[in-house]
């Protein structure tokens, strides 16, 4: 969760920069921060999570994955999540959706839960090909 404040308040300054700049996002910026993508799915007294993305050009990364601890249904709103996701990469027609194993230790159950399997040669993600 650490992680993800900063990256978000970059995410926030830049889309707040490009407002300025007339809906273009400043050359200054990072393209490891425009093109991020974030996804909330926010509920009252269920699972609240949000995901942080990117889209290649032939995969979407899931940077991260979180969900609030104080609530109970945190699986559930990160499987939404994930779904839309799913959604999106299907509808880009990207063949697949990878999950940065740095997510793990944020996860509510295993990554096979959420429909991803292990990479081929170790690679630091696992995979959904949709």
């Amino acid at each position: 969760m650490k992680d993800v404040m900063p990256v978000l308040m970059q995410k926030a300054a830049a889309e707040k920069a490009a407002e300025s700049n007339g809906g273009v996002m400043p050359e200054s910026i990072p393209d490891s921060i425009k093109k991020l993508e974030v996804l909330a799915a926010i509920s009252v007294g269920a699972g609240s999570a949000c995901a942080l993305y990117t889209k290649g050009e032939d995969h979407v990364m899931i940077e991260h994955l979180i969900a609030n601890t104080k609530m109970g249904g945190q699986f559930d709103a990160q499987k939404y999540l994930v779904d839309q996701i799913v959604a999106q990469g299907k509808e880009a027609g990207l063949p697949e959706i990878r999950l940065k194993t740095s997510t793990h230790p944020t996860l509510y159950s295993e990554p096979a839960e959420y429909g991803f399997e292990e990479s081929e040669g170790g690679a630091p993600w696992n995979v959904m090909k949709i």
